[in-house]
């Protein structure tokens, strides 16, 4: 349900997931994960040798990849029809 002026319009959607501000602030929080993540792969392979930690390190990188392209993708169809699925596949 919209509500503009003192009328309200039902939109048949949940307005908790159509927010654009809760959209930005998670895009925001992938972006921001993902470039440290990034910065914390990079210092791992200028820094030291590689060792089983090094690994650990670009392992996880690559799966915050992984998940922020992810959840990237889930994120279009969050205020859509199918926002049930954006919201599960985040």
């Amino acid at each position: 349900m919209v509500c503009v002026s003192a009328t309200c319009y039902d939109t048949g959607m949940n307005p908790i997931l159509n927010s654009t501000k809760l959209r930005s602030y998670f895009v925001k929080a992938l972006i921001g994960s993902l470039v440290v993540a990034a910065g914390a792969g990079i210092v791992t392979l200028l820094v030291g040798t590689f060792d089983v930690l090094q690994a650990r390190i670009l392992l996880t990188t690559l799966l915050i990849g992984i998940y922020s392209i992810i959840s990237l993708c889930c994120m279009t169809v969050f205020s859509g029809r199918f926002a049930l699925w954006g919201l599960l596949g985040i």
